[in-house]
């Protein structure tokens, strides 16, 4: 394939926008930034929009909460579809709270049609939120379904099997019991052990910290506060270094001043932007699922629009809040130097928006997966 540069746009990269400088791309990989050489070179129109990095979602449902098993893989097949029109080029399909055998089936199932990748966004593993979740933080999991790890019960045991080495992050509450145990387990294997739904001080953070759980999932929702005198999981991802955290921001999971606030107390190097996403459908919105009680119960957000929010919210600068959506996550799962910036040498995963904002190509590895129809006049 002969190599292809990307021409008038603005180049979103990690520290700084580079208006007016063509991204050469040959085969899979980002080469440099330069122009094309005159005589016949293939050129991409970027149209004067931006050019950024593919978007990685860590945290993303879909169709997939709650799903029967013979049904799983087409529910992440049709996602896999979807996500490249949002600028996502990788997410980890994340699983809620179920009865454990249904979790093991569909495990069981993703991990199976992953050994040959449908097209479209691709899946760097799967990611388990619950069953192993304190009910206390339970939010919209259902506290009859979660459990307490316990390495001898086979069930249990056979849940954390089921996917293989494609189970790459777990959410969970090490504040249980076995959750010395279920650290343990992700350490040994190689999964990012997530802690979240969780009721723990901020002293047992910085405890679990050293046990090995490395990051927080959708900071302030599920967890234990900020009480001045019994700081919680939430004052945990305000202050300790030891650990990254995720957030949604969609404005209504957190309000934009506590979205200020998250910015103020952490480096933006420690904070990943997640969507929490589950919507059958392909919309985009900043209403939030509210069950019929009042819990929220994930958002209908799209990863670009939680970037654009970020910066509308804090006046971040884009580059900033674009890393938060692609470096930080990569580097989350140990992908950095491969995924996540415009950088010689990386995947060339793009995403083109349109001078409004807008998503109007999505490029995997250098190949087109999302192109915008053209509008009539």
């Amino acid at each position: 394939m002969p190599d292809l540069f990307i021409v008038n746009g603005t180049l979103v990269l990690p520290d700084r926008l580079l208006p007016g400088t063509a991204l050469h791309l040959r085969d899979d990989r980002i080469v440099g930034f330069q122009d094309p050489p005159a005589g016949g070179a293939r050129t991409l129109d970027a149209g004067g929009g931006l050019v950024l990095p593919g978007l990685i979602d860590i945290h993303y449902h879909g169709r997939l909460l709650f799903p029967e098993p013979r049904l799983a893989v087409e529910a992440m097949e049709k996602d896999v579809g979807f996500l490249p029109q949002t600028g996502v080029t990788r997410f980890c399909p994340t699983l809620a709270t179920a009865p454990i055998p249904v979790l093991t089936q569909v495990l069981k199932s993703l991990a199976g049609r992953l050994e040959e990748p449908p097209a479209g966004a691709q899946i760097p593993g799967l990611h388990l939120e619950g069953v192993f979740l304190n009910p206390e933080a339970a939010g919209a999991h259902p506290p009859a379904l979660l459990a307490d790890y316990d390495p001898l019960n086979p069930e249990h045991r056979e849940l954390l099997e089921a996917a293989g080495a494609w189970l790459k992050i777990i959410t969970f509450a090490p504040e249980r019991p076995g959750g010395a145990e279920l650290a343990r387990f992700c350490r040994e294997r190689g999964v990012v052990a997530a802690c979240g739904h969780s009721a723990a001080t901020l002293d047992q953070v910085r405890e679990f910290a050293s046990w090995g759980v490395c990051h927080l999932t959708h900071l302030f929702n599920g967890m234990s506060g900020v009480h001045h005198r019994t700081p919680g999981v939430a004052a945990a991802g305000l202050v300790l270094e030891s650990v990254t955290a995720d957030f949604i921001c969609d404005g209504a999971h957190l309000a934009p001043d506590i979205v200020r606030l998250i910015l103020r107390a952490r480096r933006p190097e420690r904070l990943l932007l997640i969507t929490d996403r589950v919507t059958l459908d392909e919309s985009d919105s900043i209403e939030p699922n509210v069950l019929p009680d009042g819990r929220l119960a994930g958002s209908r957000l799209t990863l670009i629009r939680a970037v654009h929010n970020l910066v509308e919210f804090t006046g971040v600068d884009l580059p900033t809040a674009v890393r938060m959506a692609s470096l930080n996550p990569a580097r989350l799962l140990g992908r950095e130097a491969q995924w996540g910036s415009l950088e010689p040498g990386k995947m060339a995963d793009l995403c083109l928006l349109d001078p409004e904002g807008a998503v109007q190509m999505t490029l995997l590895e250098g190949r087109v997966v999302y192109q915008r129809a053209a509008t009539g006049t």
